[in-house]
């Protein structure tokens, strides 16, 4: 098959794959709230706000968070199914780079990607105001705070 033949069959499949996708939201609002419900208990985002490379665990604990990230993302209805899959899909994303890279290569990684979370902070916030609205549920993440003992010097180091 020749190269112009092979990439308009890639784009028609990436295209149907991409309606068949959004097409197939079956969520209910009734559904997602239940499933928000559930997850507000036991916030994935809060995982990835307070994780640590040091915690041998914590590889485990990202990828189970964009797992669960995953099935409100299956739950949610047509209204946020964008948002909750880019949410989801870029959870999968951030846990392998912050598993797998680790200084200079983690932070280059995660610069290259700033313009992608930052549309995954617009459809978080999105989501978070349908959930808040639609559910009565709150997924909103409080930052993560750190106390150092009394007498003890703090640093901050910013990027």
């Amino acid at each position: 098959m020749p190269v112009p033949a092979r990439r308009r069959l890639a784009c028609l499949t990436l295209s149907l794959a991409l309606v068949l996708a959004v097409g197939c939201s079956s969520g209910s609002t009734e559904a997602y709230c239940d499933e928000a419900a559930v997850v507000a208990g036991d916030n994935p985002a809060g995982v990835f706000a307070a994780w640590d490379p040091a915690n041998p665990a914590a590889g485990d604990e990202l990828t189970h968070a964009a797992d669960r990230l995953h099935e409100l993302a299956d739950a949610a209805p047509a209204e946020i199914a964008d948002d909750a899959g880019l949410i989801a899909s870029t959870a999968d994303d951030l846990a392998e780079l912050l598993t797998d890279l680790q200084g200079d290569e983690l932070d280059a990684a995660l610069r290259e990607r700033e313009e992608a979370f930052t549309e995954v902070d617009e459809a978080s916030r999105r989501l978070i105001d349908f959930t808040r609205t639609e559910c009565g549920v709150d997924l909103e993440v409080a930052s993560p705070t750190t106390t150092a003992p009394v007498g003890e010097p703090t640093t901050t180091e910013l990027p």
